[in-house]
């Protein structure tokens, strides 16, 4: 192999550090020795005794994660399906504007609770506000809660075409668009990952509204789930379908 691990006592690689400082050394480290490293070391050095070592592992879930949730992968094709659940009664929205999420206002002085203020399909007033048809999340009981034994259905709806929500009727009453890392700690599990859910959809579709082979418009198909470039002739091939970006992360 181009490297090899070994765990050292960093005291015991100097001998003039031998009996110094006993009280000081380091912990057990580990040092990556690379090939020529290790062929400097005479014979009997070249592989340590290794130190022991604790390794802790962190077991605290992804906060944004929602393993009971439903995603229809294959239902939300069936154009008919779509619309049975758009305006059934167990529907919930989730409402975005301008990358915010809708939550209850809480009394002056409360901390540490947020409440997400989902918006019932049946009102007659969200059809001339969004951005997009809705996107279809999935189904899945109450988040953070017994829920119902027939699950709800989420979709997320993108109202960022209202000027300002403070000043529009129907969501005064409501509550007030927080960023979702202000409130994020302070949602149950489930409900954070539903929320992020749809802000991450949406975000994709306002910024995927145009074909990056051909420039050509997209449109929305699969109830939400793949942009189709509606240029015929986008490639050999026709019409190219972009879906949903991927971006993982790591905080080193």
């Amino acid at each position: 192999p181009a490297a090899s691990l070994a765990l050292h006592n960093r005291g015991d690689r100097h001998p003039k550090n031998k009996g110094q400082n006993k009280k000081k050394r380091p912990q057990a480290a580990i040092i990556l020795l690379i090939n020529r490293g290790m062929n400097e070391l005479p014979p009997q050095k070249r592989f340590a005794k290794p130190a022991l070592m604790t390794v802790t592992t962190s077991t605290r879930p992804n906060w944004y994660s929602h393993p009971d949730l439903d995603r229809l992968a294959v239902k939300r094709r069936d154009p008919d399906f779509y619309a049975q659940r758009l305006y059934a009664e167990n529907t919930r929205f989730v409402p975005v504007w301008r990358g915010k999420h809708l939550v209850e206002r809480q009394p002056e002085g409360a901390r540490g609770v947020a409440k997400p203020v989902y918006i019932s399909p049946q009102v007659d007033w969200w059809p001339e506000y969004v951005a997009t048809a809705p996107i279809l999340l999935g189904e899945s009981p109450d988040p953070d809660g017994p829920g119902p034994l027939e699950p709800y259905t989420y979709f997320a709806i993108d109202l960022s075409q209202i000027p300002e929500p403070k000043d529009f009727a129907p969501l005064i009453d409501l509550g007030a668009f927080v960023d979702l890392r202000r409130i994020g700690p302070m949602l149950g599990a489930g409900e954070a990952a539903i929320l992020a859910y749809a802000r991450g959809m949406i975000t994709w579709h306002q910024k995927h509204k145009f074909c990056g082979v051909c420039g050509g418009p997209t449109a929305q198909r699969e109830a939400g789930f793949i942009r189709a470039c509606l240029n015929p002739d986008c490639t050999e091939h026709g019409p190219t379908i972009h879906h949903p970006r991927t971006d993982p992360a790591v905080i080193m």
